[in-house]
């Protein structure tokens, strides 16, 4: 069966469920997010159009809800809605609020009243920011909401209600008159709540402290390292963590991991403290002391000495991160991934999962679940080359700290030495046939080199010719080339075994 097996009566089933549910739970048990570009129009009630439809196909003889991927295509699914006698219609932006409408007067007074165009920066930053504004539910937002060319619209709209402006007037709203009304009135005060605007959404990020407690001081935060953080209200700007801000976490010496906050929960407990449970294990990235706890003060607004929750600025973590070779957990990627797992749980569990319904019990009291450094082969050896090469296997290149091993040039079991410049990082597979003698690094190109016996693999094969990192010692990899290779043409010395 297809989209063209689908019934009217399939449709106005899922319709009833919709309304039985709610949007947001309809939505989670059928791996969907909120944003509609187009719906059914029901008298006052609106039906995502794809939702309803892959819902709707879980409904004939035999068959199963369909995926997002596959009802992607608006043309096919509104025209197969129509022909079975449904309203569909495009789902436009919302009004601009109050806020959105000062953020966009103060761009337009902030360029001497011009309205630039759609290639301008400014623009393009000003529509990015309005589109992570809250101020719209995402199943409000339609089609293009706050793109560049909207964005650039309106500054035209507003720019049409000066009085110095002597064309005719673009229709905009009633609102876009009161706004430029209270600039021109006090344009300093009007930019200064712009600014207050932006300091209250802005992307954030924190450093949060996870260390086995010293002080009593210290009650309140633990969590599990890589999954959550638990905190409560005794502590500093525990109130400003919100879902969605990234989160550095850290111990004395090292950072060691990032990650973006997925859920926040709460439990109200007694003498009027309050825990939390800040949730990101969807976007956890290992940092294994690629940048020590020192050079996150690079990064601070506000580093106060014994606070464990620290802001940071953003910009800057995003650059330290990026030397290293690690980047922002991305916000709509792990949207994407959740709902998708979410469907895909439904499906073998036969159950509705929501919410935190993995995360088991939320910790309680003062008790310590925190597992301060899960170091898998962590040694100082492993660190000080995730220093120098940051999170980059030397022939593969960027990967998960999880699957990164220090490898040494020369045998370790032979000469018992950790010379860094005769280290390299290597990932985990990569790393047992560098040691296993079937990979190798030509010393006159730079270039790796395989064993015959690997030219069956082709997952392998790919990094025939891979050039291999800049730093190692030179005469470590010729005397690993002529070891390893040795033993592949049977010329004696070669023996594998010995590296």
């Amino acid at each position: 069966m297809g989209l063209g097996d689908i019934t009217a009566d399939a449709v106005s089933t899922a319709m009833a469920e919709h309304d039985r549910l709610g949007l947001i739970e309809f939505c989670n048990q059928h791996g969907f997010d909120r944003f509609r570009n187009y719906v059914i129009a029901d008298d006052t009630r609106r039906y995502g159009t794809r939702v309803i439809t892959a819902a709707a196909h879980g409904r004939l003889p035999g068959q199963v809800p369909l995926t997002p991927p596959e009802v992607a295509d608006d043309d096919l699914v509104n025209q197969l809605l129509e022909g079975l006698g449904f309203e569909v219609r495009e789902l436009r932006p919302p009004k601009w609020t109050r806020e959105e409408l000062t953020l966009a007067c103060s761009q337009l007074f902030s360029n001497d009243r011009v309205a630039q165009r759609v290639n301008d920066p400014a623009v393009q930053h000003l529509a990015a920011f309005l589109r992570r504004l809250p101020f719209h539910a995402p199943q409000d937002r339609g089609l293009n909401f706050r793109s560049v060319n909207s964005v650039q619209r309106k500054l035209f709209d507003l720019g049409t209600r000066l009085p110095e402006y002597k064309g005719k007037r673009t229709r905009g709203g009633a609102l876009d008159e009161v706004i430029i009304g209270e600039f021109l009135a006090d344009e300093a005060e009007m930019h200064r709540r712009a600014a207050a605007i932006r300091a209250e959404h802005e992307p954030k990020a924190w450093a949060l402290f996870s260390a086995e407690r010293k002080h009593d001081s210290d009650a309140g935060s633990s969590g599990v390292l890589g999954s959550s953080f638990v905190y409560d209200n005794n502590f500093s700007r525990s109130q400003e963590l919100r879902e969605g801000h990234v989160v550095v976490i850290h111990d004395d010496e090292d950072v060691l991991g990032i990650a973006r906050i997925g859920r926040i929960d709460h439990e109200d407990g007694q003498a009027g403290v309050t825990k939390y449970v800040a949730y990101y294990g969807g976007t956890w990235r290992a940092v294994d002391g690629a940048i020590s706890s020192d050079d996150l003060k690079d990064a601070s607004t506000d580093m106060a000495a014994h606070d464990v929750i620290k802001p940071l600025d953003i910009d800057k973590v995003e650059a330290m991160l990026a030397r290293v070779a690690v980047s922002l957990p991305s916000q709509a990627a792990e949207a994407r991934s959740v709902a998708k797992i979410r469907s895909v749980r439904r499906i073998v569990t036969g159950k509705d999962v929501r919410g935190g319904e993995d995360d088991g019990v939320a910790p309680t009291g003062g008790r310590r679940e925190i597992k301060a450094k899960a170091r898998k082969g962590q040694d100082k050896f492993r660190k000080k080359l995730i220093q120098r090469y940051g999170h980059v296997c030397a022939i593969t290149g960027r990967c998960p700290a999880e699957v990164l091993q220090a490898a040494h040039l020369r045998s370790f079991a032979e000469h018992e030495t950790h010379n860094l410049d005769e280290g390299v990082l290597l990932r985990a597979d990569v790393h047992l046939l560098f040691d296993s003698g079937l990979l190798a690094v030509d010393p006159t190109t730079r270039r790796v080199v395989l064993a015959p016996s690997l030219s069956t693999y082709p997952h392998y094969t790919q990094f025939d010719g891979a050039e291999f990192a800049v730093g190692p010692s030179e005469k470590a990899i010729t005397d690993h080339f002529l070891a390893v290779t040795g033993a592949w043409i049977g010329q004696q010395g070669g023996n594998q075994e010995g590296l």
